[in-house]
């Protein structure tokens, strides 16, 4: 929701504007574009490890306008921190930075019935989104979206631990064995 509207901002703004999904398969060539928006779900407090991956394949991006949202369930904490590292890497810098509300998946919440961001991106957040497309192609107001990083309690830097792309990778991905009787059939172990 919030990319479409983000989209549609820039077209408002009078740019044109192209959404892959970098999960779908092959991507055209970055060369043509001048502009290119990242957009991800914030995964455990962090960039999601196929956008990290999917970065470490681009070639340097020096020469790019570059800008970044995010959308999250809880807290967002230092994922854009992370972000700019990965992008530093590409000789990139964000100029602007988008931050909304979004669907929440972390399993322990959704099998117990919780939805810490239920209704969200909400119409506020939508219409927020909207404007920050047209600052993007008007190259406007942009000081009005900086990056945002809190540091986090105690509690979720033992779990920013426990789930790092480390951990992920080489443990938990091991462990993982589907419970036909438990499975709620949301989908989200086959992406």
């Amino acid at each position: 929701k919030a990319a479409e509207k983000i989209a549609q901002g820039i077209r408002e703004g009078g740019s044109s504007v192209d959404i892959f999904k970098i999960t779908s398969g092959e991507l055209p060539s970055l060369k043509p574009y001048d502009v290119i928006l990242f957009g991800m779900p914030v995964y455990y407090f962090a960039v999601p490890i196929v956008m990290e991956k999917f970065i470490a394949t681009l070639p340097r991006l020096h020469e790019k306008r570059i800008y970044a949202f995010f959308t999250y369930g809880t807290f967002h904490f230092q994922a854009s921190d992370h972000l700019r590292r990965i992008l530093r890497k590409k000789d990139a810098e964000v100029e602007g930075w988008f931050y909304c509300r979004g669907a929440d998946f972390y399993y322990h919440y959704n099998t117990r019935g919780i939805l810490p961001s239920a209704g969200h991106p909400d119409e506020r957040e939508l219409s927020e989104a909207t404007e920050f497309g047209k600052n993007i192609a008007r190259r406007t107001n942009l000081a009005d979206y900086p990056m945002k990083s809190t540091p986090p309690k105690a509690l979720y830097r033992a779990e920013m631990l426990l789930t790092n792309k480390f951990m992920v990778t080489t443990l938990f991905q091991h462990l993982f064995r589907l419970d036909r009787e438990k499975c709620i059939r949301c989908g989200l172990c086959i992406k």
